[in-house]
């Protein structure tokens, strides 16, 4: 088995399925070191403030939907400008969906963060294409 070319990743899905195949994927592919899992916006931020205190590492890539409860991804977006540089710096965000509206396609990629739009399932093309972007936003 190879290095991990993607150290850490973290996903912001409400879906179980969604996150269980996520998960296989990236166990059979070798190439993600970690995976963790929020289930909304909401916790995907407590988690990145908990790296920014030093209490958890910060991922490289975000994997975020855009329809959850209590915080979708595009109010994600909105509250992750907030946070400071240190914490957003050197971290790869792809909108994850299976939205095909193209209102929210235009809102995530009006974004500064957002470098990517995938359609779910997530593949092994994705899977490289999020190690190519994270070796160049290093």
């Amino acid at each position: 088995m190879n290095a991990p070319q993607i150290d850490r990743i973290l996903l912001i899905d409400d879906d179980d399925v969604t996150a269980f195949l996520v998960q296989r994927l990236v166990q059979k592919s070798g190439m993600v070191g970690t995976l963790h899992r929020a289930s909304d916006g909401l916790e995907g931020l407590e988690m990145l403030n908990a790296a920014a205190r030093g209490e958890a590492e910060k991922p490289d890539v975000i994997l975020l939907d855009i329809n959850m409860p209590r915080m979708t991804g595009i109010e994600f977006l909105a509250a992750y400008e907030q946070l400071p540089e240190t914490t957003r710096s050197g971290v790869v965000i792809v909108m994850f969906t299976t939205s095909l509206l193209e209102r929210d396609r235009r809102t995530a990629e009006a974004s500064p963060h957002v470098q990517g739009f995938f359609n779910k399932p997530l593949s092994r093309e994705q899977l490289t294409e999020l190690a190519a972007l994270t070796q160049y936003a290093s």
